[in-house]
């Protein structure tokens, strides 16, 4: 299992948690690799900003993205909160598992604590997603 946390341009191991750092810091952590000739994925229906965002991503990357697990090889799980005062996304928890080994592959996970703190950059987290199952494929 690799463990990083990356954001935008920049690694730091203590990012996580930290209401300072970088808007776009998560922890990402891949387990195994990806079958780059069954690149299907399968995102929770509907349409909020990292939903979007995820399927933006990962459709520029080759992906082919649907909501039906029947047919996809990967499975991509994402739980938020979100603030009552402003509306934006509070904590992202995700992870992506391979349907045809049910291993988990790919773990993700970013809060803030307050409004007041930087908000997540939803984009960047989705392309981070993208180009770390980019780095997981097989040869």
């Amino acid at each position: 299992m690799t463990a990083v946390v990356v954001s935008c341009g920049t690694t730091n191991s203590s990012s996580m948690y930290d209401p300072n750092a970088p808007a776009a810091a998560i922890e990402i952590s891949t387990s195994g690799t990806v079958d780059p000739s069954n690149k299907t994925i399968a995102l929770p229906a509907g349409e909020d900003d990292l939903l979007a965002a995820l399927r933006k991503a990962l459709s520029n990357d080759g992906w082919t993205v649907g909501t039906s697990t029947t047919n996809t090889r990967y499975m991509l799980n994402v739980q938020t909160q979100v603030w009552t005062s402003d509306q934006k996304i509070s904590s992202i928890n995700l992870s992506i598992v391979d349907q045809k080994t049910g291993a988990e592959i790919l773990t993700g996970a970013r809060k803030t604590y307050s409004p007041a703190d930087k908000p997540i950059d939803l984009d960047a987290v989705a392309d981070l997603v993208a180009s770390s199952l980019k780095r997981m494929m097989a040869p």
